[in-house]
Parts: structure tokens; sequence; C-alpha cells
């Protein structure tokens, strides 16, 4: 077992790439785990700071990032010390969180390849969290996967525990 964990240890990675891979290319994610700011000053953006406020309640203990990509909001949950799963189906994108999370293993997250669509009973059990973010992808679902605002919202009330944060993008290619 220890020469199999030794050689898992060392594998490169496939570098794989698809459509959503490197929609968070442009962040440094290094400087942002490694940085010694106060949260709220590593972010300017008023999206960001509010999802840390809502999100900051040391009652929660858990968060599920649906949609996550490339970990960004996951990263900020780690910070802030949740336990977090970043579910995406974009095998790229979570293979970034995963590169980016070898390089700084302080944080709390773990990166799971899985659809919304393909979410079944026991998966919405076994992923409810404390805090459900589902960011920027609201719209793919209804307007790609053609999934009913019924079923979304079903699959969303029972991922979570306390506090579920959306947002709906109107203005995207995703019609």
């Amino acid at each position: 077992i220890k020469d199999l964990l030794k050689e898992l240890k060392n594998m490169k990675s496939f570098e794989i790439s698809q459509r959503w891979t490197n929609y968070y290319g442009h962040i440094d994610f290094d400087k942002i785990i490694n940085s010694n700011e106060d949260l709220l000053l590593k972010f300017s953006n008023q999206r960001e700071n509010s999802i840390i406020k809502l999100i900051s309640n040391k009652e929660y203990k858990t968060l599920l990032d649906i949609g996550a990509n490339g970990g960004y909001f996951s990263v900020i949950s780690g910070l802030v010390g949740l336990d977090t799963v970043a579910m995406d189906n974009d095998i790229g994108a979570l293979e970034m969180l995963h590169n980016n999370l070898k390089k700084n293993k302080s944080l709390p997250i773990i990166p799971v390849v899985k659809s919304f669509t393909a979410l079944n009973e026991n998966e919405l059990i076994r992923f409810k969290a404390d805090v459900v973010l589902a960011l920027g992808f609201i719209h793919h679902m209804r307007l790609v996967e053609l999934l009913t605002w019924e079923d979304i919202a079903e699959r969303l009330f029972n991922l979570t525990n306390h506090i579920l944060i959306i947002e709906f993008k109107q203005d995207t290619g995703a019609r």
C-alpha cells in the first residue's frame, strides 16, 4: 500500500480541459489562500463579501458548492473554515482545484465530479450541507438542461440544511 500511495502521489495530472475549465484561470489561488490579510480584505467585490458574511456564521459547519468549477467560492468557504464539497461535472476544472489544494493542503475541501442532474435520492442525502451555493448555475439547469423550476427547487431544498445562496444570470449564452 505504501508503494501504491507513493506512486499515486507522484502521478502527473492528465490536464483535462472542458468547456468551463479555465473560467477562473485568471485568479491566483495561491495568493488568495496564502495571504495573511483579513478574509474580507482579500475580496473587493461586494458579491464575495456578501457571501463571506452569510457563510461565516459559526453555526454552519458544512458547505456544498454546486457548479463549483475551479473552486473559487469553495476556497472562500474553506478559508472561512467550513468543510466543503466542491461539486461540478467539469473534470478539468475540478482537476485545477485539486492541483491547487495539493499545494495548500490546509483547506477542508473535497472536489467531487458529479452532475446536479444525475443526483439520486441517496446522493441528495449524502451531499446535504448546512450551506449550499448554486452561483451562476441555475440558468444552466433551466435553460440548457431544461429542468423544471420545481425540480431545481426540490433538489436544492433536499440538499440544504440551513441556507441556500443562488444566483441566476439572465444575460448569458445559455439560451
